[in-house]
């Protein structure tokens, strides 16, 4: 389906601008500060990067929602407007994935 396939390439082409300006400049130095299971299908993980900001990754593959503790910083990917909200309050929806980024200072 040519509509879905050009949404799939708009959508690689968004991760891999938001990775190049946000996350690959600070790579060096950058380490884990732990991941966690968060549900049946859901994971948290965690890194401190070289410029001293913390990237929070959480992505819930299931079906239910999931709650999720709340994280500080900016979000530079929701799987939608929803997911960034819901999260914000504490819930990580079914099949959703954010990125915050947490500036130091």
């Amino acid at each position: 389906e040519p509509a879905l396939a050009a949404d799939r390439r708009a959508l690689y082409r968004r991760l891999l601008a938001i990775r190049r300006a946000e996350i690959t400049p600070w790579l060096d130095g950058t380490r884990s500060l732990g991941a966690e299971v968060i549900g049946a299908a859901s994971v948290l993980a965690r890194w401190r990067l070289g410029n001293g900001a913390v990237l929070t990754l959480a992505v819930n593959l299931g079906t239910a929602a999931v709650p999720v503790e709340h994280y500080a910083g900016r979000v530079i990917f929701a799987t939608s407007d929803d997911a960034d909200q819901h999260a914000r309050a504490g819930t990580l929806d079914a099949h959703s994935t954010f990125a915050l980024l947490d500036q130091p200072g």
